[in-house]
């Protein structure tokens, strides 16, 4: 029997395609999370807080970090054509997924293609950022740890003075990941540490609440 070659057309039907492809996804960091975020952790109200919090400038660099599908949109925008939103995740299906999300939001609500911002997607690990050193003024990490590698290279592609956003849906609503998170930051040299509660991370009161940890990359003396 003659193999389909990769310029013969497929002959699965649409089903056995769709089958195929979910088949090949990770079912939790792809569907089971996002669906779930949406639909019992508040998370639009959540990432709404951020981008209030991050205060987002307009031409200002602004670096993701796990950043998953694009609820990062309602902040993304505001850095403008001339500067930067690279919205980093090692999952590629997740990355592909958000590049077309972004676009269909673009195109519902943003009739001048000319003019058009967009997040940058790439696809990276957080403990290898592919970024120079002193890149970013603002880094975000939402529900995201990525080893005590990351921290060092959040220090190295922030500018001097930049600050970092490390947040996290707390169990019970007690800031045990996000106290880690702080002395983790202290350690590696950041100051201004400081921690504050942020949106609700439930739909049942008192199961989980988001809360939000800050830190600036210090300026050099002169």
């Amino acid at each position: 029997m003659e193999q389909q070659t990769e310029n013969q057309p497929s002959t699965q039907t649409p089903l056995e395609k769709f089958v195929n492809q979910f088949k090949k996804m990770d079912h939790w960091n792809e569907l089971g999370w996002p669906i779930s975020s949406l639909i019992f952790n508040l998370r639009p109200l959540h990432h709404w807080l951020i981008g209030h919090i991050a205060k987002i400038e307009h031409e200002q660099k602004v670096l993701e970090i796990g950043a998953g599908y694009p609820l990062y949109k309602l902040y993304a925008d505001k850095v403008g054509r001339n500067g930067l939103f690279a919205a980093i995740d090692i999952n590629e299906g997740v990355q592909k997924r958000a590049k077309k999300i972004c676009y269909w939001i673009d195109n519902f609500f943003k009739k001048d293609k000319e003019n058009r911002e967009g997040a940058t997607h790439v696809v990276a690990d957080a403990t290898k950022l592919p970024f120079g050193d002193n890149s970013f003024d603002t880094v975000i990490a939402s529900n995201f740890t990525g080893g005590i590698a990351n921290y060092g290279e959040v220090y190295r592609t922030l500018k001097p003075g930049g600050r970092v956003i490390y947040t996290w849906n707390e169990l019970l609503s007690v800031p045990i990941v996000t106290a880690i998170q702080a002395n983790i930051c202290k350690e590696t040299g950041f100051e201004n540490v400081k921690i504050r509660p942020g949106a609700p991370g439930s739909i049942v009161p008192g199961v989980a609440w988001n809360w939000y940890m800050e830190a600036t990359k210090p300026i050099p003396p002169k």
